[in-house]
């Protein structure tokens, strides 16, 4: 039996072979879809108000509920893997007809008086503030006797219980349920006790991560459902906490004051009423921007669930001071056919200032960026050398858009280059070291490149040749010194270590990257400076799930423009390091690495 028959075999037989799936089944740490995501409360409000005029509250509908919806996973009706999150809205008079479900529930008031939920015959007035349980499996039914709309946040656990094909629903006999007073509130937590105790929380009970947060207990003092906790808590003015990440998720309501939270390196400022999804294994913190007033924030967390299997983890960010890097300030805004977040690039943009120059702004600069040849190079020492190089370049008559061939293996010098001619605007042109001189003619001659940068033997090929390179004006040898070429090493040493980037906007040209040419001769590819940034952000980190402590190595070479992202400016995106390996890539040198 051949191999393809042997997995044909294995198809029709509905068998699947491990070894084929085993990193997506089992990956090294979680890598979800789901994305971190905010809705405004302007919106909400807005939307349910319409809703409101067109929806009738009835059997038909149960009720008038709009769910948030995660942007990674469209078509999931979840904002996070397992917690789904919405709002609903009951006008004055209405009644939202009993019922129950598997899904366990809770209610955080947003907006109204006058309304109620009746839970197991026990109604439960409903002021802004107060959380109201509805467990699994208990007869409930929501009802308005005010004189204004009621809006309030729900959580459930949805997502989990549809994963688990464990969902049974069941209509009451009636449109409503016999209700009488609920004395002890035990499906409540009336705002009027929740808010003193929270208040009473001071500097010994602040916790780094959420500053003063309470918990929402059982009778039993654990979680209020089993499949779902709550939470509450308080920035004072000007705190913003350090990050971390858990494997759990959240859904966070924005109950009072202003600021920001940082998920996932991108920056989400929030005010009263805004909702935000922090997915499973995300960096997060959070600030209160008021140096006066206080931010409370409420939230549903499905930690009860990983604790209870035994899968829950949690750890800290230890690097700078535990503040992520920020790369840009969500927007909200979607491309199209992209499921992802559009990444925003501000419109005058330097992809070398940003991916070299920012680190060291940030407080990134000792770092390491590369692992070469038994030494480590950190940001600071890359961002120096680069502001060097692109003086020697400017020094060499190389204006902005002129091409610069590089033509060197995977080592730092390659990165120098490369970000020191965007810098000043100019376009590396990236090719393959281990050309012979014809190729390199054509290369030349077709991109009218103005300056290479090479190794000895790159320059070796391009000598019989170089007549044939009209624009050609210099090669800089990097390593063993060669006739007719500048140094690089005296070019740098000469060299200022202070530059300004160019002034270049998103649009501008950032590179040339060739084809292989296996369908004729080579063919340039361009690159824009926000083409990186956009990269980076929906591959390298939503996608490959980079983040500021991995090490990266990649056997595909500098050169082609995958492993450039890969060894480059994925990781530089998010303070990561790379090994770079000069020669070639064989199996036995790639476990050797």
């Amino acid at each position: 039996m051949s191999e393809e028959e042997f997995y044909a075999e294995l198809e029709r037989r509905r068998l699947v072979a491990l070894w084929r799936v085993v990193r997506g089944l089992m990956p090294s740490q979680p890598q979800s879809r789901f994305v971190p995501h905010l809705w405004r409360w302007k919106d909400l409000q807005a939307l349910a108000t319409s809703a409101a005029e067109l929806v009738v509250v009835d059997r038909a509908a149960e009720r008038r509920v709009l769910g948030l919806e995660n942007p990674g996973v469209p078509g999931s009706c979840a904002a996070t893997p397992t917690l789904w999150a919405a709002v609903q809205i009951l006008l004055p008079g209405e009644v939202a007809p009993a019922h129950r479900h598997s899904q366990g529930a809770v209610r955080f008031i947003l907006q109204g008086e006058g309304a109620y939920t009746t839970v197991e015959g026990e109604k439960h007035v409903m002021r802004r503030g107060d959380l109201i349980l509805t467990p699994p499996w208990l007869w409930h039914d929501h009802g308005n006797v005010g004189q204004e709309p009621t809006i309030w946040f729900d959580g459930l656990d949805i997502p989990l219980v549809g994963l688990l094909d464990a969902s049974f629903f069941e209509q009451f006999h009636e449109e409503a349920q016999p209700a009488g007073d609920a004395p002890n509130h035990r499906w409540s937590y009336p705002w009027t006790e929740t808010a003193p105790t929270l208040m009473r929380l001071g500097e010994g009970d602040a916790s780094p991560f959420d500053d003063l947060a309470l918990q929402y207990v059982n009778a039993s003092g654990g979680p209020v459902l089993p499949t779902l906790a709550c939470w509450v808590q308080r920035l004072r003015p000007g705190v913003r906490t350090r990050a971390h990440r858990h494997v759990s998720s959240a859904v966070y309501v924005v109950f009072e004051g202003s600021g920001f939270s940082v998920l996932g390196g991108e920056r989400f400022s929030w005010g009263p009423g805004d909702m935000f999804a922090v997915p499973p294994w995300t960096w997060h913190e959070h600030a209160n921007s008021s140096s006066e007033r206080e931010a409370i924030l409420f939230s549903i967390q499905d930690a009860p669930v990983l604790r209870a299997l035994g899968l829950y983890r949690e750890e800290a960010y230890e690097a700078d001071g535990g503040r992520q890097p920020v790369a840009r300030e969500f927007t909200g805004r979607l491309a199209p056919g992209v499921i992802a977040p559009v990444v925003d690039v501000p419109e005058r943009f330097n992809a070398a200032a940003f991916f070299a120059d920012r680190h060291l702004a940030e407080g990134r600069g000792g770092r390491t960026v590369f692992r070469y040849r038994g030494r480590a190079v950190t940001y600071a020492q890359l961002a120096e050398r680069v502001n060097r190089f692109g003086n020697a370049l400017r020094d060499l008559g190389v204006e902005v858009e002129n091409r610069v061939l590089l033509i060197l293996p995977d080592c730092p010098e390659f990165a120098e280059v490369f970000w020191g001619a965007i810098k000043i605007g100019a376009v590396p042109v990236p090719v393959n070291p281990w050309l012979r001189g014809a190729d390199y003619a054509f290369l030349l001659e077709d991109s009218r490149a103005k300056a290479a940068v090479a190794t000895a033997e790159a320059a070796a090929q391009i000598a019989p040749v170089r007549d044939q390179c009209r624009s050609l004006r210099h090669i800089i040898v990097v390593g063993d010194r060669f006739p007719n070429a500048l140094g690089y090493e005296d070019l740098l040493a000469r060299a200022s270590a202070s530059l300004e980037p160019a002034d270049t906007s998103r649009d501008d040209v950032a590179l040339w990257g060739y084809t292989s040419g296996s369908t004729g001769k080579p063919k340039a590819a361009v690159h824009l400076q926000q083409d990186l940034l956009q990269a980076a952000d929906l591959v390298g980190r939503q996608i490959f799930g980079i983040t500021h402590d991995d090490l990266i190595f990649s056997a595909s070479k500098l050169f082609f423009v995958y492993g450039l992202g890969n060894s480059l400016y994925f990781p530089a995106r998010v303070g990561a390091a790379s090994v770079l390996v000069p020669e070639r890539i064989e199996a036995e040198r790639a476990f050797e690495v």
